[in-house]
């Protein structure tokens, strides 16, 4: 029964971590609780490989201060940054996904009122932003005392729905993505010819919905407004270069060295192409993806509320991050001889 409830908690994970708008990357996290053990995935492991890869770390319960694996079992992996999360709500499944949906409403001013809307009739409640880890725990624990309720919007980061079995949780988060569901704006081309300018360090991104970021006045406007979730942060740094040519790229970031700036993992040359730093953490551009599916879906003119300054700090300097930054750090390039 054990390795039953298992393998549909992996089938599920797997199908819900290939699909690029519920979960991006190392993104999102799922948990069981069977017995005295919590299964949870690994930190810095992609859901979409848990079909094929024992991305699972058996924690014991109850479930203290420091997570530890259980008694008997021998793993190298980490248990999820969110594993005080899981812990904090008595279901026995909990998925939490970075939906772009999901986001794209809770990174505006006024999500409570729009959410109110669209999750009518829905057991819900939403979560102030707070730090992932035990802040949050914490957070989404005290929202449950007061509510009862099994789906929970984080300002700023995402969904989480919570079940009795993999099935439920399936069926329950299905019927959120599609309450919450918000048509995007189709990407616009940039006009002309891109330029084929070589910019040591980066290359040029050719999805045209990442493009878009630097076409759409939209959604422009949403990604230089200030970081809006911790992934954003984790994956692509306090900001990107924004210049108005290939020309001013090489000045601009001796710019950023002399004065000592955040290493700049992503330019934008608006009106024209988006590039990305080569030794940019594995999963990067499915991070800039999600950031321009969110951006499409938020309408001109909406109130956005970006993370702070602070808030931005507490993540680059977090050793939790860092785990996860070098389990997704790329194996250095070959050189030609």
């Amino acid at each position: 029964m054990v390795d039953d409830n298992l393998s549909a908690l992996r089938a599920s994970a797997a199908e819900w971590g290939r699909d690029p708008t519920l979960v991006q990357g190392a993104g999102g996290n799922v948990s069981i609780k069977l017995d005295d053990v919590m299964w949870i995935k690994a930190s810095g492991t992609w859901l979409a490989d848990a079909a094929g890869q024992d991305i699972l770390v058996p924690v014991a319960l109850p479930v203290g201060d420091v997570p530890r694996v259980k008694d008997g079992y021998a793993t190298a992996l980490r248990p999820s940054i969110e594993t005080l999360v899981h812990a904090a709500l008595p279901h026995r499944v909990v998925v939490h996904v970075h939906s772009v949906d999901a986001i794209a409403h809770a990174v505006r001013c006024d999500a409570e009122a729009v959410l109110s809307q669209r999750l009518s009739g829905l057991a819900w409640v939403f979560v102030p932003y707070c730090k992932p880890g035990p802040k949050l725990a914490a957070a989404v624990q005290h929202a449950h005392a007061a509510t009862s309720v099994d789906i929970f919007i984080l300002a700023n980061h995402g969904l989480i729905v919570a079940a009795d079995d993999v099935g439920q949780a399936d069926t329950l988060l299905r019927e959120v993505v599609s309450r919450l569901s918000i048509g995007p704006r189709p990407p616009v081309a940039p006009p002309g010819t891109p330029s084929a300018t070589s910019i040591a360090g980066f290359r040029a991104v050719s999805d045209p919905h990442v493009i878009s970021l630097a076409v759409d006045p939209t959604s422009l406007a949403v990604v230089t407004g200030g970081p809006l979730y911790p992934d954003h942060v984790v994956f692509l740094g306090r900001a990107p270069l924004v210049v108005d040519s290939h020309d001013e790229i090489d000045a601009a970031l001796a710019d950023v060295c002399r004065n000592h700036r955040s290493p700049i993992r992503w330019i934008i040359v608006r009106g024209s192409a988006v590039l990305l730093a080569h030794d940019a953490l594995r999963g990067s551009e499915a991070m800039l993806r999600c950031l321009a599916d969110v951006a499409t879906r938020i309408p001109p003119g909406a109130p956005i509320a970006p993370l702070c300054a602070a808030d931005v700090d507490a993540l680059i300097d977090w050793d939790a991050e860092r785990y996860r930054q070098a389990m997704a750090t790329p194996a250095p390039r070959s050189t030609m001889l």
